[in-house]
Protein backbone atom coordinates (compact mmCIF):
# COMPACT_ATOMS: atom_id res chain seq x y z
CA UNK A 1 0.00 0.00 0.00
CA UNK A 2 1.17 3.58 -1.01
CA UNK A 3 1.51 6.79 1.30
CA UNK A 4 -1.97 8.50 -0.55
CA UNK A 5 -3.57 4.87 -0.28
CA UNK A 6 -2.83 4.84 3.73
CA UNK A 7 -3.90 8.29 3.95
CA UNK A 8 -7.48 7.22 2.24
CA UNK A 9 -7.74 3.87 4.44
CA UNK A 10 -7.36 5.65 7.61
CA UNK A 11 -9.67 8.79 6.79
CA UNK A 12 -7.18 11.23 7.50
CA UNK A 13 -9.71 14.05 8.11
CA UNK A 14 -6.72 16.69 8.93
CA UNK A 15 -4.32 17.00 5.89
CA UNK A 16 -1.50 18.58 8.10
CA UNK A 17 -1.66 15.51 9.71
CA UNK A 18 -0.74 13.90 6.29
CA UNK A 19 2.82 14.53 6.67
CA UNK A 20 3.47 12.59 9.60
CA UNK A 21 2.93 9.50 7.96
CA UNK A 22 6.24 9.22 6.34
CA UNK A 23 7.37 9.32 9.98
CA UNK A 24 5.30 6.93 11.26
CA UNK A 25 5.70 4.43 8.11
CA UNK A 26 9.73 4.83 8.06
CA UNK A 27 9.63 3.93 12.12
CA UNK A 28 7.63 1.15 11.71
CA UNK A 29 9.92 0.03 8.43
CA UNK A 30 13.04 0.36 10.49
CA UNK A 31 11.68 -1.67 13.61
CA UNK A 32 11.42 -4.67 11.32
CA UNK A 33 7.13 -4.32 11.84
CA UNK A 34 6.44 -3.24 8.03
CA UNK A 35 8.54 -3.72 4.69
CA UNK A 36 9.34 -1.14 2.02
CA UNK A 37 9.91 -1.67 -1.52
CA UNK A 38 9.91 1.91 -3.45
CA UNK A 39 6.85 3.52 -2.30
CA UNK A 40 4.92 0.71 -1.34
CA UNK A 41 4.66 -0.75 2.50
CA UNK A 42 4.02 -4.67 2.85
CA UNK A 43 3.06 -7.05 6.43
CA UNK A 44 6.30 -8.61 7.90
CA UNK A 45 5.45 -11.93 8.92
CA UNK A 46 5.31 -10.29 12.46
CA UNK A 47 2.63 -7.64 11.48
CA UNK A 48 1.13 -10.06 9.52
CA UNK A 49 -0.32 -11.90 12.88
CA UNK A 50 -2.14 -7.85 13.63
CA UNK A 51 -4.18 -8.51 10.45
CA UNK A 52 -7.86 -9.20 11.55
CA UNK A 53 -8.16 -11.74 8.27
CA UNK A 54 -4.88 -13.47 9.25
CA UNK A 55 -6.31 -17.10 10.39
CA UNK A 56 -3.71 -16.96 13.01
CA UNK A 57 -3.73 -13.07 14.25
CA UNK A 58 -3.56 -12.47 17.66
CA UNK A 59 -4.62 -9.22 17.63
CA UNK A 60 -7.41 -9.37 20.03
CA UNK A 61 -5.03 -10.80 22.64
CA UNK A 62 -2.96 -7.77 22.29
CA UNK A 63 -6.25 -5.58 22.53
CA UNK A 64 -6.82 -7.55 25.95
CA UNK A 65 -3.03 -7.43 27.56
CA UNK A 66 -2.82 -3.80 26.32
CA UNK A 67 -6.33 -2.56 26.99
CA UNK A 68 -7.46 -0.08 29.91
CA UNK A 69 -8.43 -3.13 32.09
CA UNK A 70 -5.64 -5.14 32.19
CA UNK A 71 -3.05 -2.64 31.88
CA UNK A 72 -4.42 -1.14 34.68
CA UNK A 73 -3.17 -4.65 36.96
CA UNK A 74 0.46 -3.95 35.71
CA UNK A 75 1.22 -1.12 37.97
CA UNK A 76 -0.06 -2.43 41.73
CA UNK A 77 2.04 -6.05 40.95
CA UNK A 78 4.61 -4.73 43.86
CA UNK A 79 1.60 -3.87 46.19
CA UNK A 80 -0.04 -7.58 45.56
CA UNK A 81 2.94 -8.95 46.94
CA UNK A 82 2.14 -6.90 50.32
CA UNK A 83 -1.67 -8.15 50.34
CA UNK A 84 -3.85 -10.76 50.41
CA UNK A 85 -5.50 -10.19 46.98
CA UNK A 86 -5.68 -12.95 44.75
CA UNK A 87 -4.51 -11.49 41.66
CA UNK A 88 -2.92 -8.17 40.24
CA UNK A 89 -6.18 -7.26 38.60
CA UNK A 90 -8.14 -8.40 41.86
CA UNK A 91 -6.14 -5.32 43.32
CA UNK A 92 -6.38 -3.21 40.82
CA UNK A 93 -10.33 -3.65 40.37
CA UNK A 94 -11.47 -4.97 43.52
CA UNK A 95 -12.60 -8.42 42.06
CA UNK A 96 -11.70 -10.59 39.15
CA UNK A 97 -11.24 -10.65 35.94
CA UNK A 98 -14.24 -12.95 35.41
CA UNK A 99 -16.27 -10.50 37.70
CA UNK A 100 -15.32 -7.35 35.86
CA UNK A 101 -15.75 -8.92 32.25
CA UNK A 102 -19.34 -9.69 33.39
CA UNK A 103 -20.42 -6.58 35.64
CA UNK A 104 -18.17 -3.98 33.95
CA UNK A 105 -18.70 -4.83 30.10
CA UNK A 106 -19.59 -7.41 29.16
CA UNK A 107 -20.31 -7.01 25.24
CA UNK A 108 -16.94 -5.76 24.78
CA UNK A 109 -14.21 -6.77 27.14
CA UNK A 110 -16.28 -10.64 26.93
CA UNK A 111 -15.79 -10.74 23.09
CA UNK A 112 -12.28 -9.67 23.09
CA UNK A 113 -11.41 -12.00 25.73
CA UNK A 114 -13.05 -14.73 24.19
CA UNK A 115 -11.02 -13.96 20.80
CA UNK A 116 -8.12 -13.73 22.68
CA UNK A 117 -8.25 -17.00 24.14
CA UNK A 118 -9.37 -18.42 20.61
CA UNK A 119 -6.60 -16.93 18.32
CA UNK A 120 -3.87 -18.51 20.74
CA UNK A 121 -5.46 -21.61 21.05
CA UNK A 122 -5.64 -21.81 17.02
CA UNK A 123 -1.95 -20.77 17.04
CA UNK A 124 -1.13 -23.20 19.63
CA UNK A 125 -3.93 -26.16 18.55
CA UNK A 126 -2.45 -26.10 14.87
CA UNK A 127 1.24 -26.92 16.14
CA UNK A 128 -0.24 -29.68 18.09
CA UNK A 129 -1.97 -31.13 16.03
CA UNK A 130 0.65 -31.06 13.46
CA UNK A 131 3.63 -31.99 15.68
CA UNK A 132 2.29 -33.64 18.56
CA UNK A 133 -0.17 -36.31 16.52
CA UNK A 134 0.93 -39.18 18.85
CA UNK A 135 -0.21 -37.41 21.86
CA UNK A 136 -3.95 -37.95 20.68
CA UNK A 137 -3.44 -42.07 20.07
CA UNK A 138 -5.85 -44.17 21.82
CA UNK A 139 -8.15 -41.21 22.53
CA UNK A 140 -11.94 -41.89 21.94
CA UNK A 141 -13.37 -38.58 23.92
CA UNK A 142 -12.18 -35.16 25.63
CA UNK A 143 -13.70 -32.46 27.43
CA UNK A 144 -12.30 -29.39 27.21
CA UNK A 145 -12.84 -27.74 30.31
CA UNK A 146 -13.17 -23.69 30.09
CA UNK A 147 -13.24 -24.16 26.43
CA UNK A 148 -14.65 -21.08 25.33
CA UNK A 149 -15.98 -20.79 21.64
CA UNK A 150 -14.54 -24.21 21.02
CA UNK A 151 -11.60 -22.92 18.99
CA UNK A 152 -8.93 -26.11 20.24
CA UNK A 153 -12.01 -28.85 20.20
CA UNK A 154 -12.80 -27.77 16.56
CA UNK A 155 -9.54 -28.22 14.98
CA UNK A 156 -9.13 -31.58 17.35
CA UNK A 157 -12.34 -32.70 16.52
CA UNK A 158 -11.54 -31.84 12.38
CA UNK A 159 -8.15 -33.87 12.46
CA UNK A 160 -9.26 -36.77 14.78
CA UNK A 161 -12.94 -37.30 13.98
CA UNK A 162 -13.18 -40.88 16.27
CA UNK A 163 -12.21 -38.39 19.44
CA UNK A 164 -15.42 -37.55 20.20
CA UNK A 165 -15.24 -33.64 22.07
CA UNK A 166 -17.21 -31.95 24.67
CA UNK A 167 -16.82 -28.10 25.22
CA UNK A 168 -17.74 -27.37 28.83
CA UNK A 169 -18.06 -23.19 29.13
CA UNK A 170 -20.50 -20.78 30.91
CA UNK A 171 -23.90 -20.75 29.17
CA UNK A 172 -23.42 -17.12 28.08
CA UNK A 173 -20.32 -18.44 25.82
CA UNK A 174 -21.39 -21.55 24.72
CA UNK A 175 -25.31 -20.82 25.22
CA UNK A 176 -25.28 -20.28 20.89
CA UNK A 177 -22.82 -22.48 19.35
CA UNK A 178 -23.61 -25.52 17.14
CA UNK A 179 -21.57 -28.87 17.65
CA UNK A 180 -21.96 -31.79 15.11
CA UNK A 181 -21.89 -35.25 15.55
CA UNK A 182 -18.34 -35.53 17.11
CA UNK A 183 -18.10 -32.10 18.97
CA UNK A 184 -20.90 -30.82 21.67
CA UNK A 185 -21.24 -27.44 23.46
CA UNK A 186 -22.64 -27.90 27.00
CA UNK A 187 -23.15 -25.05 29.28
CA UNK A 188 -22.41 -25.14 32.84
CA UNK A 189 -19.76 -24.22 35.62
CA UNK A 190 -16.95 -25.89 36.08
CA UNK A 191 -16.76 -25.33 39.51
CA UNK A 192 -19.92 -26.98 40.34
CA UNK A 193 -19.69 -30.19 37.64
CA UNK A 194 -17.71 -31.87 34.29
CA UNK A 195 -18.98 -34.06 32.38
Amino acid sequence: MCLSDLSAELSVVNSSKISFLPILMRFLVQSGFLNQHEDHYFLTPASRLLAKDDPFNVRSLLLLNHGQAVSKAWPELSDWFQNDSPTPFHTAHGKSLWDYIEEEQPSVLGDIFNDALASDSRLNTNVLITECKHVFKGLTSLVDVGGGTGTVSIAIAKAFPNIKCTVLDLPQVVGDLKGSWNLDFVGGDMFDTIP
